[in-house]
C-alpha cells in the first residue's frame, strides 16, 4: 500500500489486527482484507489501516508491522 508511515501512540492499550478472507457471490477469493484497530486508554478506537493481501504470512504482516512502526 503506498501510504505513509503511521506513528503508534503510546496511550494505545490494546492493538488488534483482524484478518477476513474476500467473498464474492458466496465464493471465497484468494484475497483477503487485513485491517488494524488500536484502543485507548480512554476507549477511544483508532483504525491505523486496512490492506488487501493475498494470503497472511509473515513477510505480509512484517511489512504491515513496519509500516505501523511497531518494528
Amino acid at each position: 500500500m503506498a501510504q505513509s508511515s503511521i506513528r503508534i501512540n503510546l496511550s494505545y492499550s490494546v492493538l488488534w489486527c483482524y484478518h477476513y478472507k474476500v467473498t464474492i457471490e458466496g465464493e471465497v477469493t484468494n484475497e483477503a482484507i487485513d485491517n488494524c484497530l488500536a484502543v485507548e486508554i480512554s476507549d477511544r478506537k483508532d483504525l491505523l489501516g486496512m490492506w488487501v493481501s493475498e494470503s497472511e504470512n509473515s513477510s505480509f504482516w512484517l511489512s504491515v508491522l513496519t509500516e505501523l512502526r511497531i518494528f
